[in-house]
């Protein structure tokens, strides 16, 4: 059990690396010359990297669908939403 957990933190960390190059390497491209990016933000991008968002999901779709059923009635008109 602790070695899975080693095994886990070395990739975070090694994910955590390869996020920072590639961020720093596109805005830097970029011709962005902002302040550095935090390692908070780095971090959370890369434990949250794996997650599904099925709840934000799930609602636009429901919208989605709505505006969709209301176009084919012709109903109402869309609402600008976004």
């Amino acid at each position: 059990m602790l070695n899975d957990v080693w095994v886990l933190n070395s990739e975070i960390d090694e994910d955590i690396t390869r996020l920072k190059t590639t961020a720093v390497g596109i805005l830097s491209d970029s011709g962005f010359n902002g302040p550095p990016l935090s390692e908070d933000l780095i971090h959370e991008m890369v434990r949250f990297g794996g997650a599904e968002l099925h709840a934000v999901a799930a609602f636009i779709g429901g919208v989605a669908s709505q505006e969709v059923i209301k176009v084919m009635c012709l109903h109402k008109v869309l609402y600008s939403l976004f």
